[in-house]
């Protein structure tokens, strides 16, 4: 059993999360179990940690991503 962290700004669906979870489980050849975090902070998107790989689309890193292209740029 694989324990994955998926953080997000609002709970999941259960839709959701069987998909993540499929997907991930074909992925990895592993069963998951997940960890659910709720975040407001991340705005939208979703944050997966497998281990030490982290997988990160929220609109929250999109935005610190950008804020340092910018601070490159001055």
């Amino acid at each position: 059993m694989l324990k994955v962290t998926i953080t997000t700004a609002t709970p999941l669906s259960e839709k959701d999360l069987v998909s993540f979870q499929q997907a991930l489980e074909k992925k990895t050849n592993q069963r998951i179990e997940f960890e659910k975090r709720i975040d407001p902070k991340v705005i939208g998107g979703v944050k997966i940690k497998i281990g030490s790989k982290i997988i990160d689309t929220t609109i929250l890193n999109k935005l610190i991503q950008i804020k340092k292209q910018l601070i490159k740029q001055l």
